[in-house]
């Protein structure tokens, strides 16, 4: 789960093709809001029925639920970073440059806070499970979201996803890059490439020089396809003009979707073409619908998406303290105990963490960019 959302930037050194601008108006799109408030509600529902028992009694479905939202973040991230890249009018090197400053200071910041509370505190990798030590090399690699590269666990549950967004971090400017110059051909070869790579690296990974190689830790292979889904929606958005299909169709791909992959998921197990699958359907409805009109809807979108960072890591936290830890507390207590917490860490977490860090992470940028520009030529 990326905490992505498509910020403008004043240095516009390099106009960029007129058909890109038919993308503009996505930056504040209910139909994404709906979709980083669906993907983060499904994994809160998985742990609340694991904190709860009800998970341990059909926890497939809850698992195979909780995954289909770290999907749909997936396709989320790499489509929202296509349009803000698309806002940052650069190119080459300099478009790089800005695109990492800007997600250094906007996945690590709340990460490295999330991990430094569970180490202090003690807190179990999901609420319902007993705290295990953990160790330096484990901490460490979580503090750097390189955990899989390390072979370490994470430490509390939602962090699994981060690191295959980081790395994925490395594809995406040149594949921003790529898409805007190319044709669906090349595109398509792509993903079925990403999908080839995704069944190959299991085989390789399990064989012996595969784990000399590290290929064993290469995890990332499985997901890459997904992220494609997001940027062959942008690819498709660039040149369409207008939707075909009302918002309802929209609201309903999700819902079914989220049936679908669970209900794969439970009767034939996770298989790694469900999830490529499943997010290339997402990612070419969501640029066929038009967007939401229905004002409290989007407001209540809106909000959980802006504050869906805080929910993702905060989460288990909130959980493991009201239920686990103060479970001697009444009901009468323990539930609008739970409900002030749920809220408030996100939004304090935002307002005092987040959202300062991605202006520094912004100003930072935008001066590399202007020092650039000033340098004389070699």
């Amino acid at each position: 789960m990326s905490p992505d959302t498509p910020a403008s930037d004043p240095v516009n050194l390099r106009p960029f093709s007129p058909q890109l601008s038919n993308v503009a108006h996505l930056g504040e799109s209910p139909n994404l809001d709906l979709m980083r408030s669906f993907a983060v509600l499904s994994v809160f529902v998985d742990h609340i029925a694991g904190t709860f028992g009800i998970a341990q009694r059909h926890g497939d479905w809850f698992w195979a639920l909780a995954h289909w939202g770290v999907l749909l973040f997936f396709v989320h991230t790499s489509f929202v970073l296509m349009m803000s890249m698309e806002r940052l009018r650069l190119d080459g090197l300099k478009l790089h440059t800005t695109f990492y400053i800007r997600r250094l200071f906007r996945i690590y910041q709340l990460s490295i806070v999330a991990v430094v509370v569970v180490v202090m505190t003690r807190i179990p990798v999901a609420s319902w499970d007993a705290y295990t030590h953990l160790s330096h090399r484990t901490i460490f690699s979580n503090l750097i979201l390189c955990q899989n590269l390390f072979n370490r666990p994470s430490v509390m549950g939602p962090l699994w996803s981060l690191p295959l967004e980081v790395q994925m971090y490395l594809l995406l400017p040149a594949l921003f890059i790529f898409v805007r110059r190319t044709s669906i051909g090349p595109l398509v070869g792509v993903w079925l490439a990403s999908v080839g790579i995704g069944l190959v690296q299991p085989w390789l990974g399990a064989a012996s020089f595969g784990q000399q190689l590290g290929i064993d830790r290469l995890g990332i292979a499985e997901y890459i396809p997904c992220f494609l889904a997001g940027v062959i929606a942008y690819y498709i958005s660039l040149r369409r003009n207008g939707r075909s299909l009302p918002f309802w169709a929209w609201a309903l791909t999700l819902f079914v979707m989220a049936a679908v992959y669970s209900g794969w998921w439970v009767r034939a197990g996770n298989r790694p073409y469900q999830k490529w699958i499943c997010c290339l359907v997402i990612g070419l409805v969501v640029v066929q619908c038009a967007e939401s009109t229905h004002q409290f809807l989007n407001r209540l979108t809106h909000h959980i998406a802006k504050y869906s960072y805080g929910l993702y890591l905060g989460q288990v936290p909130v959980l493991w303290l009201v239920f686990i830890k103060l479970n001697g507390l009444r009901p009468s207590l323990q539930w609008p105990l739970f409900i002030f917490l749920i809220i408030a860490v996100p939004v304090a977490s935002y307002h005092l963490i987040e959202h300062p860090l991605i202006r520094i992470g912004a100003r930072m940028s935008s001066s590399e960019i202007n020092m650039r520009a000033l340098r004389p030529a070699p």
